[in-house]
C-alpha cells in the first residue's frame, strides 16, 4: 500500500513538473554572437535592408504603469515592432527584449503580438512584441536591446538611452 502511495505521489510531482516546464517561456538565446546592431534613431525612423527588395521599419518603447506596486516603484512594459509588408513579416521573429538599469539586467522572451494589417490592400502592416518587466522608479534612465530574426538573419535594436516616465 506505501508502495502505491509512493507510486502515486511521484506521479503528480513529475507531470506537475512537466506541465511547469512546457508553460514557461523560453530563455533569450545564448549565443547572438555575428548578429547586425542596428542602433535606434531617437525621434526618427530607423530601417533595416535585409536585400533590395525588403525593407522593414524599426522601433519600441518602455513606460512605467501609472500605479505604482510598492513605494515608488512601477512595473516596466516594454513594445517592439517592425513594420513592412504582411507577406514578409511572416519571417519576423523578436527573440528577446534586455533592458539595463544601473547595474540591473532583465531580459526576457517577448511576447508576440502578430501581425496587425490595416484595411486596404497594400497597407503597410506591422508585427510587434511585447513584455511586462521588473518595478523601477520614474525618472530613472534605461538601456534597451531587442534582438529580432528576420528569415535567416540576426538582428540587435540598440536603443538611445529611455528616461523612464509613467503611462497613462
Amino acid at each position: 500500500m506505501e508502495r502505491v502511495a509512493f507510486v502515486a505521489v511521484l506521479l503528480v510531482a513529475a507531470s506537475t513538473l512537466a506541465f511547469a516546464l512546457t508553460r514557461m517561456a523560453p530563455a533569450c538565446p545564448s549565443e547572438w554572437a555575428g548578429a547586425e546592431h542596428v542602433a535606434i534613431a531617437a525621434h526618427e525612423a530607423t530601417y533595416i535592408r535585409v536585400d533590395p527588395l525588403h525593407l522593414y521599419e524599426v522601433g519600441g518603447s518602455a513606460l512605467l504603469g501609472y500605479s505604482p506596486n510598492a513605494g515608488n516603484r512601477h512595473p516596466l512594459s516594454v513594445i517592439v515592432a517592425v513594420g513592412g509588408s504582411r507577406e514578409n513579416l511572416q519571417q519576423v521573429e523578436f527573440t528577446c527584449l534586455r533592458a539595463t538599469h544601473g547595474d540591473e539586467v532583465w531580459s526576457v522572451r517577448p511576447t508576440d503580438g502578430g501581425i496587425n494589417s490595416p484595411s486596404g490592400d497594400g497597407a503597410p502592416s506591422g508585427r510587434s512584441a511585447f513584455a511586462g518587466g521588473p518595478e523601477w522608479p520614474p525618472g530613472d534612465t534605461i538601456t534597451m536591446e531587442a534582438w529580432l530574426r528576420i528569415g535567416d538573419r540576426r538582428y540587435v535594436l540598440v536603443f538611445p538611452p529611455l528616461t523612464l516616465t509613467k503611462g497613462a
